[in-house]
């Protein structure tokens, strides 16, 4: 943990960046955030502990720690119809400027990241890739936004896109209609995409072209332009990859270890593995995976990830 501490700090003071930031010298990565985004931190003020949220990289397991650091019992969180980021920040509310930075200084502070593509690829089957399944996790919201525009743009004329004469809501009743049940996790294997959702080439086209600093969306947003790494001493810096052994970790360190104990919650879709992965690379070519990483080239420096073995599952 403390290698990966200091290895930020090596990361942020050779680009120059935020704390390490010198007069005169223009940053080599831009954009760069000026100051930490404080209105997406979670801060438990009782116990001194203060999470930055990647969405996609085991955050419902810390947002339901920091439910439970502020009352809430597991039974609570379990009748409760609400999305656990709304039930954790009803008990840990956004603070103001001069409180939030406070709890920068006198707060153990984490965050956890994984491989940037294992990421995309979860975001995109969870959010993008069926919206017959996971209505109640938004991807009738993340169709309109983002799915239909994706498939207009990209998907050539005569393959089955969705017209851009359809209405979203239309295509919603109908799925309801037609969907006799809720599946529960793993069954989307078995409840075939209407066929009007982007691919996932598509997907990875539509972050090719678009502006992440300006226009991305929390669950694809690079890590460093959400977290800013190089403007905040983080404490911890935890990985999906050893998510148990560095829950157990910063629990310890947040002496809250006898309060909550480390234990692997809510995940769509189930870790996506190197065959999961590689049906989905597979559809893209090296030249995409290639332009995908320098979007996130600096997440991969920052967090020590090695975009190698997605580039050999891509087609020339």
């Amino acid at each position: 943990m403390l290698s990966r501490v200091d290895h930020l700090a090596t990361v942020c003071k050779k680009h120059k960046l935020g704390l390490w930031q010198e007069p005169g010298v223009y940053p080599d990565i831009a954009p760069y955030p000026p100051s930490p985004q404080y209105g997406v931190w979670y801060f438990n003020r009782k116990y001194k502990l203060g999470y930055c949220p990647l969405y996609k990289s085991g955050s419902t397991s810390w947002l339901y720690n920091f439910a439970l650091l502020g009352g809430y019992t597991e039974e609570q969180i379990a009748r409760s119809a609400r999305q656990i980021s709304d039930i954790s920040r009803s008990v840990t509310p956004e603070l103001e400027f001069d409180g939030a930075r406070q709890a920068m200084n006198d707060s153990f502070l984490f965050l956890v990241v994984r491989h940037p593509f294992e990421r995309l690829i979860s975001a995109y089957r969870d959010k993008l890739e069926n919206i017959r399944v996971g209505l109640e996790h938004g991807t009738e919201h993340f169709y309109k936004k983002y799915g239909r525009r994706i498939v207009e743009k990209y998907r050539r004329k005569g393959s089955g896109a969705l017209g851009r004469g359809w209405d979203a809501l239309n295509v919603m009743r109908e799925v309801i209609n037609r969907v006799a049940f809720q599946p529960g996790h793993g069954d989307d294997e078995r409840v075939p995409p209407l066929g009007i959702e982007p691919t996932f080439a598509e997907f990875v086209q539509y972050l090719i072209d678009t502006d992440l600093a300006n226009y991305a969306d929390d669950h694809w947003i690079p890590y460093y332009l959400f977290c800013t790494p190089c403007n905040v001493r983080y404490h911890a810096v935890a990985k999906f990859e050893t998510l148990r052994q560095d829950q157990e970790y910063i629990l310890k360190m947040g002496a809250v270890d006898h309060l909550i104990k480390a234990k692997w919650r809510h995940m769509t879709k189930g870790k996506p593995t190197k065959t999961v992965a590689e049906r989905y690379f597979s559809t893209i070519t090296l030249d995409q995976a290639r332009k995908l990483y320098e979007k996130y080239r600096f997440d991969f420096e920052l967090f020590e990830y090695s975009p190698d073995d997605y580039f050999r599952m891509t087609h020339q």
